[in-house]
């Protein structure tokens, strides 16, 4: 009778875990159509503080100068979410927007600058006209004004100095790019002269300061759109770049985006 007790226990034991197994596969048949996953990447400034990854008002993550990306994906049920990068310090939310994530499929977000006081996207859909490149700035140095007017000129550290009346950028600030100016080939510009070393240089006022200039090409405190591999100019090239400390004569310029456009 002991024995027949006993199988009956074990009978019963066997039933319910086949039965739990099925579950759980079903469970995870249900996850799979019912969630998608949530990946994040960036690339942190110096020293910039952690950054709060927030989704539908619920911290998922944080993202510091030792580890910049999601370690693991953020589960998340199919459908839209608010997605906000926050600076745990400041409390200060830097970039807000809505995601749609997919039933099982993972969203990459496109890798984002973050300098402490922005995060930066690239911008992957927009195209200069052919022969020409796109180019917005951000400022990076904290001496400079927080709003800034830019004037672009060809300039060649020598006997080349062009004013473009046309070429301005108003209102470039810190916590975001500025808009995308057009740039023709200096050498359609310049057709009597060897535009290989000739570059856009940008000086800058304080629009909020009687417009007082503060990047100066007589002062050496200037900068200039400098590509990748040290190039002045690319055709079809679209530049996110910023405006970095002054270092040796110059107001460093620094390549954060650029990619050619096709």
């Amino acid at each position: 009778m002991k024995k027949l007790d006993l199988l009956f226990k074990l009978l019963t034991l066997l039933t319910f875990i086949a039965a739990t197994g099925t579950s759980c596969q079903k469970g995870k048949d249900i996850l799979g159509v019912s969630f998608g996953q949530l990946r994040i990447s960036s690339v942190f400034s110096g020293n910039a503080a952690p950054l709060l990854v927030q989704v539908d008002g619920k911290v998922k993550d944080t993202l510091r100068v030792d580890k910049p990306n999601t370690n693991s994906a953020i589960i998340l049920e199919a459908g839209k979410h608010k997605l906000v990068l926050i600076n745990r310090t400041t409390k200060k939310a830097l970039s807000t927007t809505t995601v749609t994530i997919a039933a099982a499929k993972t969203l990459s977000l496109p890798k984002f600058y973050y300098t402490g006081t922005a995060a930066l996207f690239d911008d992957l859909t927009v195209k200069p006209t052919r022969d020409s490149m796109l180019v917005r700035i951000v400022t990076l140095d904290p001496a400079l004004p927080d709003v800034m007017d830019l004037e672009l000129s060809l300039y060649d550290y020598g006997s080349i100095y062009v004013p473009l009346a046309t070429k301005k950028i108003k209102g470039v600030r810190k916590d975001r790019f500025s808009e995308f100016i057009t740039l023709p080939n200096p050498a359609k510009l310049l057709p009597d002269v060897d535009a290989s070393f000739i570059l856009y240089a940008i000086e800058g006022y304080d629009s909020n300061n009687k417009n007082k200039k503060v990047m100066s090409i007589e002062n050496g405190t200037n900068s200039y759109i400098l590509l990748n591999n040290f190039q002045y100019f690319v055709p079809n090239a679209v530049v996110s770049m910023g405006i970095g400390p002054y270092n040796q004569g110059v107001q460093e310029p620094f390549t954060i985006f650029e990619r050619i456009a096709k």
